[in-house]
């Protein structure tokens, strides 16, 4: 029998009581950090609003940032209960940083108006060559990102094409997600010539 106990540390003052030594002793201590790679594919699964998966990819220091002196701040934990209420905010920044904490809130809700500027993805994907590309750093995680979420095996090939005319750490996430997402791109034709061509730049 295995028996696998997780806590908080003791400098986090998160309710955490000194362990016996000899109960130190009969176990395993291993400390676990929060991992944006891993974090984006749960939020895609979950269905996560692309707004917080693209404004954590842009500033990955915001998915745990625990100071115990304040009452919010932001962690995988938080992130996830803001996503349930974005549908129902009345005061977004009240909102906002009541779950991650007034700084991070403010970030968030920058980011977020971006979304307003986000080009038509549909259109995007339909005329990849012809479409705009941009310079702002949030603004192309939040297209990789919903990206990714359109992404089929049909319209595949159209996204590699404007994906490449994208600085080349887009590309990256993009197919790293986009893979975890959807297992079949790895198999399919379009992935196949991209890995040959390009993934030699940005794998």
């Amino acid at each position: 029998t295995i028996i696998v106990a997780t806590g908080n540390r003791i400098w986090d003052r998160a309710a955490v009581n000194e362990m016996p030594t000899s109960l130190k002793d009969r176990m395993a201590h291993y400390t676990l950090q929060p991992n944006i790679d891993d974090w984006t594919t749960w939020a895609i699964k979950n269905n996560i609003d692309e707004s917080i998966i693209s404004f954590l990819r842009f500033a990955p220091q915001n998915l745990h940032n625990m100071d115990p002196y304040q009452d919010a701040f932001p962690t995988p934990r938080a992130w996830e209960k803001l996503n349930a209420k974005l549908p129902y905010m009345v005061n977004p920044f009240i909102t906002c940083a009541g779950s991650v904490g007034v700084g991070t809130a403010v970030e968030y809700l920058a980011h977020k108006e971006i979304y307003e500027d986000l080009p038509d993805l549909d259109k995007l994907i339909k005329s990849p060559h012809n479409a705009k590309t941009f310079d702002n750093t949030a603004l192309n995680w939040a297209i990789t990102t919903g990206l990714v979420l359109k992404t089929t095996l049909t319209n595949l090939k159209q996204v590699i094409k404007y994906i490449k005319r994208m600085p080349e750490e887009y590309a990256s996430y993009y197919f790293k997600i986009a893979i975890q997402h959807e297992p079949l791109i790895a198999q399919s034709e379009a992935f196949q010539k991209w890995a040959e061509e390009d993934s030699q730049k940005v794998m």
